[in-house]
């Protein structure tokens, strides 16, 4: 996996774990920045959620958002979490930024 050369903090690697978890409750077997996302609400104490809400953006309405119409609407396939691999663009994204 892209993310095991690079050392992230406690709280990042708490975040991963929890986006692998998302995906796993949603029998997905990719994870995208969907599940990244979600995690964020997830975790409960998020800065980037503070942001987004200090932007008057209805934090309550984008949750149903991602859930119902994002996550929910992803095709489901059982799969083993050891299994679960990362999207291109999650992994483009650790390319551009390490």
């Amino acid at each position: 996996m892209i993310t095991e050369d690079i050392n992230f903090t406690p709280r990042a690697q708490k975040l991963l774990q929890v986006t692998k978890q998302v995906a796993v409750s949603f029998n997905h077997d990719t994870i995208l920045l969907a599940h990244l996302f979600a995690a964020f609400f997830e975790l409960k104490q998020s800065k980037s959620l503070e942001i987004i809400q200090g932007m008057g953006v209805d934090l309550d309405r984008l949750k149903k958002v991602l859930y119902e119409d994002i996550l929910e609407k992803l095709p489901n396939i059982a799969t083993s979490p050891a299994s679960i691999k990362l999207s291109k663009s999650y992994c483009g994204y650790f390319k551009t930024v390490y």
